[in-house]
């Protein structure tokens, strides 16, 4: 039955979304002045473990409003594996707030950042992509490309976000050589897994879960020896 209603809520909402019953298009803010907040999907590690202070997306996004300059608009796009899935009133409590708009979670990604005067996240793919297009980025808390140590503006203290958000609006690109070598760098240094170290399960004919695979510990043992051989490299 719960398969059911999430399913169901799914479903009803990409008709309403594919209706224009909640979330506005992008065209009509187009060339106007405004800050892009992509919401994350939830749950997941680029909030619960990169950023555990900043998980409730909807105090970001009060916050951010509260603080931007007089004139812009907030541009909040949803995430589309998350359709169906926000409690209810999520929706309806960004509605509430001024000079926030729900973005069609259709929409492009790319041209919501692009055409944006500032690209606010928590943290997550699509900081990276502001850095990669040269558009001013605010990230909230410490991710992996934070590294690079320019090209973003990383709040410091929210109390004083409407600083933070004239600075970051004002922040210099990143340097393309240093970009370039930040990329060469991760590459380098990534590992590979084989797909023998994944563990999943299904259901047997019998309703029991067969699990195929490595056991958990043979798997954490492998993934342990991948970690130190590529550490002694």
């Amino acid at each position: 039955i719960d398969i059911l209603k999430h399913n169901f809520n799914i479903f009803h909402s990409i008709r309403q979304t594919l209706a224009g019953r909640i979330f506005e298009n992008f065209s009509q803010f187009s060339g106007k002045p405004y800050l892009y907040f992509p919401l994350h999907f939830e749950p997941e590690a680029s909030t619960l473990v990169l950023a555990p202070k900043y998980t409730n997306q909807l105090m970001v996004i009060e916050q951010l409003a509260k603080s931007m300059p007089c004139g812009y608009k907030l541009l909040v796009k949803e995430h589309t594996v998350m359709l169906g899935s926000r409690p209810k009133g999520f929706y309806k409590k960004i509605k509430s707030m001024p000079d926030i708009h729900l973005i069609n979670p259709f929409e492009d990604n790319f041209n919501l950042i692009k055409n944006s005067v500032l690209t606010c996240v928590i943290t997550g793919t699509a900081g990276w992509e502001a850095i990669l297009l040269n558009k001013p980025l605010l990230i909230f808390a410490q991710c992996q490309y934070t590294a690079l140590k320019e090209g973003f503006k990383l709040v410091t203290n929210i109390a004083n976000l409407e600083t933070e958000i004239d600075e970051a609006i004002n922040i210099k690109a990143v340097n393309e050589e240093n970009l370039k070598k930040f990329i060469a760098s991760t590459f380098q240094e990534t590992i590979i897994l084989p797909g023998s170290l994944y563990l999943y399960s299904h259901l047997g004919l019998n309703g029991k879960k067969i699990y195929e695979g490595l056991e958990g510990k043979e798997i954490a043992s492998k993934i342990a020896s991948k970690l130190l051989e590529s550490i002694n490299k």
